[in-house]
Protein backbone atom coordinates (compact mmCIF):
# COMPACT_ATOMS: atom_id res chain seq x y z
CA UNK A 1 0.00 0.00 0.00
CA UNK A 2 2.52 2.47 0.69
CA UNK A 3 5.77 2.77 -1.99
CA UNK A 4 9.12 3.61 0.58
CA UNK A 5 11.23 3.64 -3.37
CA UNK A 6 13.06 7.24 -3.62
CA UNK A 7 11.58 9.29 -6.08
CA UNK A 8 13.27 11.43 -8.57
CA UNK A 9 12.95 14.82 -10.71
CA UNK A 10 14.90 16.05 -13.41
CA UNK A 11 14.65 19.05 -13.91
CA UNK A 12 15.01 20.30 -17.80
CA UNK A 13 15.69 23.71 -18.40
CA UNK A 14 17.26 27.18 -19.84
CA UNK A 15 18.39 30.04 -18.30
CA UNK A 16 17.00 33.31 -19.46
CA UNK A 17 18.15 36.72 -20.62
CA UNK A 18 17.25 38.33 -16.58
CA UNK A 19 19.31 35.15 -15.03
CA UNK A 20 16.68 33.22 -14.09
CA UNK A 21 15.10 29.56 -15.52
CA UNK A 22 12.38 28.04 -17.16
CA UNK A 23 11.81 24.50 -17.78
CA UNK A 24 10.43 21.79 -16.41
CA UNK A 25 10.55 18.90 -13.41
CA UNK A 26 10.20 15.16 -14.37
CA UNK A 27 9.06 12.74 -12.13
CA UNK A 28 11.83 9.82 -13.49
CA UNK A 29 13.09 6.13 -12.33
CA UNK A 30 16.80 5.62 -11.91
CA UNK A 31 17.78 2.34 -11.94
CA UNK A 32 20.43 2.12 -10.10
CA UNK A 33 20.11 -1.13 -8.18
CA UNK A 34 21.03 0.26 -4.39
CA UNK A 35 24.07 1.89 -5.85
CA UNK A 36 24.77 5.30 -4.30
CA UNK A 37 22.64 7.68 -6.37
CA UNK A 38 25.61 10.68 -6.82
CA UNK A 39 27.96 8.12 -7.85
CA UNK A 40 24.99 6.21 -10.36
CA UNK A 41 23.80 9.67 -11.51
CA UNK A 42 28.30 10.56 -12.69
CA UNK A 43 27.40 7.48 -15.02
CA UNK A 44 24.54 8.90 -16.55
CA UNK A 45 24.42 11.03 -20.10
CA UNK A 46 22.70 14.15 -21.23
CA UNK A 47 23.03 14.39 -25.36
CA UNK A 48 21.69 17.41 -26.73
CA UNK A 49 20.55 17.27 -29.93
CA UNK A 50 18.01 20.13 -31.81
CA UNK A 51 15.03 18.25 -31.03
CA UNK A 52 15.92 18.19 -27.32
CA UNK A 53 17.64 16.83 -24.26
CA UNK A 54 18.15 13.13 -23.61
CA UNK A 55 19.21 11.33 -20.31
CA UNK A 56 20.62 8.13 -20.69
CA UNK A 57 20.92 5.76 -17.74
CA UNK A 58 24.08 3.09 -17.98
CA UNK A 59 21.66 0.23 -18.82
CA UNK A 60 20.46 2.41 -21.75
CA UNK A 61 17.32 3.51 -20.33
CA UNK A 62 16.78 6.58 -22.33
CA UNK A 63 14.51 9.39 -21.26
CA UNK A 64 13.72 12.13 -24.07
CA UNK A 65 12.34 15.61 -23.36
CA UNK A 66 11.38 17.64 -26.73
CA UNK A 67 13.01 21.28 -26.75
CA UNK A 68 8.98 22.80 -26.78
CA UNK A 69 8.74 21.18 -23.35
CA UNK A 70 11.20 23.03 -21.55
CA UNK A 71 11.89 26.33 -24.33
Amino acid sequence: MFDSEDKYALFIGIRTDSGGARGVFLAIELFNNNENIESYVKKCEVRYSPEGISFVQPNGYLTFVPKSVYE
